[in-house]
Parts: C-alpha cells; structure tokens; sequence
C-alpha cells in the first residue's frame, strides 16, 4: 500500500490539507489504486526494463465469446460501509458481463453485449496503444492487461468506490473504463492515459505522483476543453505567485474529494513534465523514470533528469510564467 503524506493546495488564500491514498485520471477527462492483492501483483521496485522493442504480434481470429454470466467478474473493494452501499447499487445496475481475449489481452464487458467487432477492435488498440506507451517509457511492452468495459462511469465509480472526478481507474493489470458510443467503444483519452499507467507499472512503483500522472497526460488526446481548463489553471498560478508545493505530489491523489482540487493537481503535474522535457531534453522523462528504477532518490529526480544541482518550486512557477500554454505533445 502507498504511503499516505499531506497535500498542500496554496491557491491564492485557500489552503487545504488532503491525504493520499492512489491515483486516476480525473473526470475533466486516473489511476493506480493499489489493494492487499494487487500489491502482490506489482513489479519490484529495482526491477530493470526489458531493452528492445519487437513489433506488435499479428492479429489473431476472433476467439468466441464465453457465455453470458452474471457473477461479478473482478473482486469488490473492502471499504467503508457506505462503499458497500455503493457497490451494492453498483452490482443491480451492472447486470450481465461478457468475456472476450486476444493477444494476452481479456476484455470484461458489463450490460449490452458488444459486437465481435466492437470487442476485438478495443482489444487491438489497446495492445498498439501499449506498445507506443513502452517506445515512451523505454521499458517492456505491457500487454498482460484486463480491460473491464462498464456501462457508465457512475457505475464505475460506485464499484470502485472511487472520487466523483475519476474518469477511469488502473490498478493491478486492470484497466477500468466506462462505455463510449465513439471507437473504440471507450474514451480513447482515457484508454492511452490508462495505458500509460500500465506501462509506468512495469518498471517501478516508485515514481511520484506528478511524474506518473504528467507522462500519463501528455500521452492523451486532450481535448481543447481540457487544455483551455489547464491553461486557466496555469495563468492562477502564475498570477497568483504560488505553486503545490513538490513534495506534496510525491504520493496519490484518490483522497481528493473536490473536482478542482483534482484538476489543479493534475494541472501542475503536467505542467512539471513539459518542464522537465524542456530543461532536460526529450529524453528526460525515460531517463528519470531510468534513475528510479536504479534505486534514484525520487525528491532529487527533478535535479537528475534535468542535470541541474538544484531545481527549485520558484525555477518551476518562473518558467510557467511563459509556459501557461501547455504543450499539445
């Protein structure tokens, strides 16, 4: 289980201390939610990344579907009671699941059954999708992964007893995400943010929070929407003179129970990539993530990737200043 620290918000004169528990793409467009058994399931920290890309495997054919069941198909959270209550709703509205594989890949999908195409579809871009992420993160390609489909985020987020802003949830192997009437029957931007957590995961599960959530943002399609929000956000900070402090997006963010505490969060970790591309170079963040992996203290890998001897809060909001838009990728 991660270790729960402060959070520290110094927006203007609003300060709100919030605790940590595991971390998810928010809703404005998630995240890794260690348990007991999914801990067991997580790499060691000095694990080393598998060098060497191959290509994607080809397509294999449609393997038929298994039969219709309505036994829950991943194991519900042990939480609080009224995490119960909400899982409880959770199960009536969930209903039927069906199961389809490919490539190392189980697909679960609650409530209306997909087409083949539809099913085999997400599975191929989820395995293509994980091979762009591992080209990002120079580690190995991570395509052991179940992706459990569910009819709509609120039923996801009672499930998983997670925060109203959660768009959709990694944890363990598993990526949770809601339907979509758009290809590939997901949010694609959830899909590849997802994703990126996945194939952080395979390295160490040392990486801070802004670094895991930044890597995972910028490898999204964001929408415009979401990037004039950030950018809000960005301007509030420079104008404002203030910053989250480093140290308090080290851990998660799923105690974040307010929507634009979340953004500001996600915001700001974002923004410390692009910051840390552009002082270190496009190679900086598998470099960083190279330096955990090796056992790098994570409080000096600003300072490492970039090659400074010390990188400061103030040097990150005085280059913000002329970096309120963020980068597209």
């Amino acid at each position: 289980m991660r270790k729960r620290g402060a959070f520290i918000f110094g927006v203007g004169a609003a300060i709100a201390v919030l605790w940590f528990g595991f971390c998810r793409e928010p809703e404005a467009e998630s995240e890794v939610r260690p348990s007991p058994a999914i801990a067991a399931q997580s790499p060691p920290a000095d694990a080393g990344p598998a060098l060497g890309q191959s290509e994607p495997p080809p397509v294999e054919a449609p393997a038929p579907a298994a039969p219709t069941t309505t036994a829950p198909a991943i194991p519900a959270p042990q939480l609080s009671e009224s995490c119960r209550r909400s899982q409880s709703a959770a199960s009536a509205r969930l209903g039927q699941w069906r199961k389809f594989e490919r490539a190392g890949v189980t697909l679960r999908w609650y409530g209306s059954t997909p087409t083949h195409e539809t099913a085999y579809a997400l599975i191929d871009e989820a395995v293509a999708t994980a091979y762009e992420a591992a080209s990002v993160t120079g580690g190995p390609v991570n395509t052991s992964l179940e992706l459990v489909v569910y009819p709509d985020k609120a039923s996801m987020r009672d499930w998983l007893c997670v925060p109203s802003w959660s768009g959709a949830v990694f944890e363990g192997h598993t990526l949770h995400l809601a339907q979509s009437p758009e290809p590939p029957g997901v949010s694609r931007t959830s899909l590849r943010h997802e994703t990126m957590h996945a194939a952080i995961s395979q390295l160490t599960n040392r990486v801070p929070t802004w670094l895991n959530e930044g890597l995972a943002q910028r490898f999204e399609v964001q929408s415009r929407g979401r990037r004039q929000r950030q950018r809000a956000l960005r301007e509030q900070l420079v104008r404002n003179q203030t910053w989250i402090p480093f140290s308090s997006l080290g851990g998660s963010l799923s105690q974040l129970a307010n929507t634009d505490d979340a953004l500001l969060a996600y915001t700001q970790s974002l923004a410390m990539v692009e910051f840390l591309i552009d002082r270190g170079g496009a190679g900086a963040p598998e470099r960083a993530l190279r330096y955990l992996v090796n056992g790098g203290d994570p409080a000096r890998l600003l300072e490492y990737a970039i090659g400074s001897s010390a990188v400061t809060e103030r040097d990150f909001l005085d280059w913000l200043t002329f970096h309120v838009d963020p980068d597209p990728g």
